[in-house]
């Protein structure tokens, strides 16, 4: 593991739990999934 790998999992780890704290702090119906269903 180089240093930039390191910076990159901290910084994705932040995003996914920013992204859980603003899902739980602003609860919505769920979207339907674009273009995933056949």
């Amino acid at each position: 593991m180089t240093e930039f790998d390191c910076v990159g999992a901290g910084f994705i780890i932040l995003v996914q739990l920013k992204i859980l704290v603003q899902l739980k702090l602003n609860p919505s119906p769920p979207a339907p999934l674009p273009a995933l269903s056949p």
